[in-house]
């Protein structure tokens, strides 16, 4: 990642057209300035990050101030990352809200709902009142 961002090293499109609908839909402003934007942000607001180099390329990792206060550091990726943090918060905070989960891993509620009902599909967690008022706790074992 450093490499991109500071070598001006050219990112590779790994799927040129979903780029271009992005940028037309203004979804990115462009393609293949993101990392020094990052490294620059983390530097001014003294942000802890590291990253892991994979087959794949790389993932990046943030250390959040809220993460730290539960023991959580939250790699930001797909909803892998949200069942282990859920669970962590869950064991020591049971009856909880999507919002509120989403408030303290600073997650995307829509996202957050989604995997919360992926969970429950998973029989990881459980479902308690409905709408609004739904609150989830874990699921006891047998």
């Amino acid at each position: 990642p450093e490499d991109f961002a500071f070598r001006n090293i050219k990112a590779i499109q790994v799927n040129p057209i979903i780029a271009n609908v992005m940028f037309l839909g203004h979804d990115i402003e462009g393609y293949g300035g993101g990392f020094k934007r990052v490294f620059d942000i983390c530097k001014e607001n003294n942000i802890a990050y590291n990253y892991q180099i994979t087959i794949q390329g790389f993932s990046f990792f943030f250390m959040r101030e809220e993460a730290k206060i539960i023991g959580i550091q939250k790699p930001l990726t797909k909803e892998s990352i949200f069942y282990d943090d859920i669970m962590k918060i869950m064991k020591s905070r049971d009856d909880l809200q999507g919002k509120e989960l989403s408030e303290l891993l600073d997650v995307n509620l829509r996202a957050m709902q989604r995997t919360l009902v992926k969970m429950e599909k998973e029989k990881l967690i459980k479902r308690k009142g409905s709408g609004r008022w739904t609150k989830w706790v874990l699921k006891s074992p047998k």
